[in-house]
């Protein structure tokens, strides 16, 4: 491989990465329903005075399991200088130095349907978002929510494995 070549390839990287924290240009339906439920959640159970709106996602993705749609997204999200009540705005602008929130939101949803079976949804400012526990809380919590869930009627089961399965004496 020539130097011109491995050049072009490390800048082409480098764009890659820095384009990476933007919001998507197109998102699936799926991928846009968790977004609204992960910022319904902020603005309902957080005790906050004004609206936040996406910034960025820092990951997305949608995985089709044998029981539904399972979605796993980490998005950014600013203050506004409108109140919580009016976040759906469109003229809702964030500010520049308002506060803001990593939020990671794990969703299950049917096929065919937006109506999710089961979520896990966590919001932390940034500074918190990078410590280790928290990482490997909302991986673990994330995994929960991705394992099959079985309908018994109008209840509800968690497949559960047992650690004592599978192992070898």
């Amino acid at each position: 491989m020539s130097p011109s070549a491995v050049s072009w390839g490390l800048l082409s990287a480098l764009l890659v990465l820095s384009v990476r924290g933007d919001v998507p240009e197109e998102m699936s339906n799926i991928q846009s329903k968790a977004v609204q439920l992960v910022m319904e959640n902020l603005h309902k159970k957080n005790n906050i005075r004004n609206g936040f709106r996406m910034t960025s996602v820092l990951q997305e993705s949608e995985q089709e399991l044998d029981d539904g749609l399972f979605v796993n997204l980490e998005i950014v999200l600013k203050q506004t200088k409108c109140l919580k009540e009016q976040w759906m705005d469109p003229e809702c602008k964030p500010t520049r130095d308002g506060k803001s929130y990593n939020c990671v939101g794990c969703f299950k949803f049917d096929f065919g349907e937006q109506k999710a079976r089961s979520r896990y949804i966590q919001c932390v400012p940034p500074s918190r978002a990078a410590q280790e526990k928290i990482i490997n809380t909302r991986r673990e919590n994330c995994n929960n929510v991705k394992k099959p869930v079985y309908r018994v009627g109008s209840v509800t089961f968690l497949r559960y494995r047992s650690p004592l399965v599978n192992e070898k004496p």
